[in-house]
């Protein structure tokens, strides 16, 4: 699918960039059922990893992920969390105004 789908389904989006391209994505950092909570937390994370000494890959990915969570939460979406036994095999379904995040069976 290219960008144009996206750009009517912003919630198709965020599902697919947090499915397949967030290697760091945190559920028990970065979810949050309020938006406003979640703009807040996600702003203060990207501060703490910006003023880090030492910059990793790891450290890359996550600033960029992060900034992708901000941007989620500043539409006003916000994540429901349900069950989750495996923090590598995450599950993005959409749902009223925001994604439920669990893991696969």
């Amino acid at each position: 699918m290219g960008a144009s789908f996206f750009s009517g389904y912003p919630l198709a989006f965020y599902a697919a960039y947090f499915a397949v391209r967030a290697r760091t994505f945190d559920p028990d950092a970065w979810c949050f059922a309020d938006a406003e909570e979640g703009r807040y937390r996600t702003k203060h994370l990207l501060s703490e990893i910006e003023n880090e000494p030492a910059f990793s890959e790891e450290c890359d990915d996550m600033l960029r992920e992060l900034e992708v969570c901000y941007e989620f939460y500043l539409r006003g979406y916000h994540f429901e969390v349900g069950q989750i036994k495996d923090k590598r095999d995450l599950r993005f379904q959409i749902v009223d105004n925001g994604l439920l995040v669990s893991s696969a069976e």
